[in-house]
């Protein structure tokens, strides 16, 4: 059997996945049952991905680049 991943299958969406899940089952595929627990497995990974907190920009920061960028706009003068 060639080994592909389920999104080179075209198979993307967690609908598309049960449904071939379903049908592999049906035709009683030895793969069925592995697939399942790694549907599962990934599945609970995707639950448990901690949220990221947004970055904000703080006036100190943009202070410094703002500093940082008439530096570098100094430094580029002189060199013309």
């Amino acid at each position: 059997m060639n080994m592909q991943s389920l999104e080179q299958m075209g198979i993307d969406s967690d609908a598309q996945q049960e449904e071939t899940l379903r049908r592999l089952k049906e035709k009683g595929s030895p793969v069925a049952e592995a697939l399942g627990r790694l549907l599962d497995k990934v599945r609970a990974e995707k639950e448990n991905v901690p949220k990221a907190e947004p970055f904000v920009i703080t006036p100190q920061m943009r202070a410094e680049a703002v500093g940082r960028q008439r530096m570098l706009d100094a430094q580029l003068g002189e060199d013309k």
